[in-house]
């Protein structure tokens, strides 16, 4: 089982989120006992659909760092926890993904802004190329409703996470994240799988026997496995919950979130072994776009093997 996150790192572009997303940062990393680093990369923006600071126009980089560590220290100002800023100059996507492989940092936090239509075609998201490049759980916080410009005395509060379980890429990593973050809140942890095919020939072979006795045996079989996948001693824990729902993956899980009020939803990034590149995932995609509330991406192994 891996630990708590002992250092989390807050990435910023100071858009109008930003303060939002550091009181976030602020109460996560104080519910976890974790340090936390305020983390920004002083560049030129790519597209004037980002809504970044003034920082990002600054041609001298020495200037640019000392306006962003004054900014940085004025979003700060009113926290109480102890924390370090880290600015670097450069492109932020290669900027934090260095940052990381060469420093002790467990988890990363950022903000998505929900780009659509032809901007998102074209251009992306950070937060996309950061799912596929960062080698470690990416936490993607949506923008509040209500503006909360201001720190709250109130804690970090998490009663419902959901987990995506596709039962053929490895989920290890993915339980291991889900019961070290739901154990500190004592959070109801939901593992949900879609069931997209009436009939699954890899679970169960097609007999002669009524079609709903088939389905119900289907089910029965998934909920084991569901189960036989949480850690041995969360197998009879009142705190998991096993949810099998019919539909594509992407669609119901983001329906599933919304029914029960899920307030963090954890989805894996596939790589397969050699040389081939980070895959997002159909489901990781949709999450990141469409999902009601906060969003865990988990890095995992995807051997030639499985694919098979």
């Amino acid at each position: 089982m891996v630990k708590q996150p002992a250092t989390i790192l807050c990435a910023i572009d100071f858009s109008k989120f930003s303060k939002q997303l550091v009181n976030y940062a602020a109460k996560l990393a104080d519910s976890l006992s974790a340090h936390l680093v305020i983390f920004h990369s002083v560049c030129f923006p790519r597209s004037a659909s980002q809504d970044t600071a003034a920082s990002g126009q600054m041609s001298d980089s020495k200037e640019g760092t000392r306006r962003a560590r004054a900014m940085i220290e004025e979003l700060m100002a009113a926290q109480t926890l102890p924390w370090r800023s880290e600015i670097r100059t450069g492109e932020p996507v290669d900027e934090l993904k260095e940052l990381v492989l060469d420093h002790p940092v467990d988890l990363v936090l950022t903000a998505s802004y929900g780009l659509s239509g032809w901007k998102r075609l074209l251009l992306g998201t950070v937060v996309e190329q950061l799912a596929q490049t960062l080698p470690i759980p990416m936490l993607v916080v949506k923008p509040l409703r209500q503006s909360d410009d201001s720190p709250s005395g109130e804690k970090l509060s998490l009663t419902n996470i959901q987990i995506c379980c596709d039962l053929v890429s490895p989920t290890e990593p993915l339980f291991r994240w889900a019961v070290d973050l739901a154990r500190p809140f004592g959070a109801l942890l939901h593992c949900v799988h879609a069931l997209e095919k009436p009939i699954d020939e890899g679970v169960i072979d097609p007999t002669t026997a009524p079609y709903e006795e088939i389905q119900q045996t289907l089910l029965d079989r998934l909920h084991a496995r569901l189960v036989e996948q949480l850690p041995h001693d969360m197998q009879s824990d009142d705190s998991v919950a096993t949810a099998i729902v019919p539909g594509t993956a992407g669609d119901q899980m983001i329906a599933y979130a919304k029914k029960h009020a899920v307030e963090l939803l954890i989805v894996g990034v596939k790589r397969r072994s050699g040389i081939q590149k980070w895959l997002i995932g159909s489901t990781t995609e949709a999450a990141l776009r469409r999902a009601p509330c906060q969003v865990l991406t988990v890095p995992v192994v995807e051997t030639e093997n499985r694919q098979k």
